[in-house]
């Protein structure tokens, strides 16, 4: 029975690790190479593809929090924020000029990435890759975790009861 909640415990983990992953292959990658680009044909083709999949899963509107909305979770904001640098893109097509192309590549940049202490990361609401079922997700996570913090009790071997992490705890206790 052990086993079965540990590789139950495991296999959710493993889920809310792939959610994540695919929403970087499909979505924050491609955010991520639109920042990146050096002409504006190439941040479009990039930008594009994100904004597709958005459109495809129906992540356009709404809060990734559970609990209480917070601008940072605001899926609305950000997604029309997307579709205003798509809108840019568009129009600068037509720009001629070196540095017009290059004002709105910056632009672009600024927008879609954010300055941190391990260097620039692709701006997007916390918890997007679970959306819509954040409550949910956040819940098979709490579980899976506590599954393996018991079971690491249940396994921990008891030999010697005055050494072992349960005897220090009933020697601290009495």
């Amino acid at each position: 029975m052990k086993i079965f909640f540990l590789i139950l415990a495991l296999a959710i983990l493993g889920a809310c690790f792939y959610k994540r992953v695919q929403l970087n292959q499909n979505c924050t990658g491609y955010l991520k190479r639109a920042a990146d680009a050096n002409s504006i044909e190439m941040a479009k083709k990039q930008l594009d593809i994100a904004i597709n999949f958005l459109e495809a899963e129906r992540i356009t509107h709404g809060y990734t929090s559970v609990w209480y909305k917070t601008p940072d979770e605001d899926i609305s904001y950000w997604y029309q924020n997307l579709k205003s640098c798509q809108q840019d893109l568009n129009d600068s097509t037509r720009i001629s000029s070196v540095d017009g192309e290059k004002l709105t590549l910056l632009k672009l940049r600024q927008t879609l990435l954010d300055q941190g202490e391990k260097g620039d990361k692709v701006t997007y609401p916390k918890g997007l890759a679970y959306y819509p079922n954040n409550l949910n997700w956040g819940a098979a996570r709490v579980v899976a975790v506590g599954v393996l913090i018991v079971l690491f009790f249940l396994f921990y071997p008891e030999k010697n009861t005055s050494s072992s992490f349960r005897g220090r705890i009933y020697r601290m206790k009495s």
